[in-house]
């Protein structure tokens, strides 16, 4: 059987969207437009950085880097 990572947002606007990663890959979740996955960049989501972290996925395992970005609340 093959490896999968299954990413699945739980809460907020994409709550229940799933993202499917079957083979080695990299990518940097964010509000930028070159992001995948992308958050929306909308008011509700100013929390989350343009660029704020990268998935380092290999099924089955993955690994997290924050970019150390600082939240700012406005």
């Amino acid at each position: 059987m093959t490896s999968k990572v299954i990413l699945t947002i739980t809460s907020g606007n994409l709550k229940n969207q799933e993202f499917t990663f079957d083979s080695r890959t990299t990518c940097i979740i964010g509000r930028a437009k070159d992001c995948h996955p992308r958050i929306p960049d909308d008011d509700n989501h100013r929390a989350i950085s343009r660029y704020h972290c990268l998935l380092d996925i290999n099924p089955p395992n993955i690994r997290i880097r924050d970019f150390g970005s600082k939240m700012v609340l406005l």
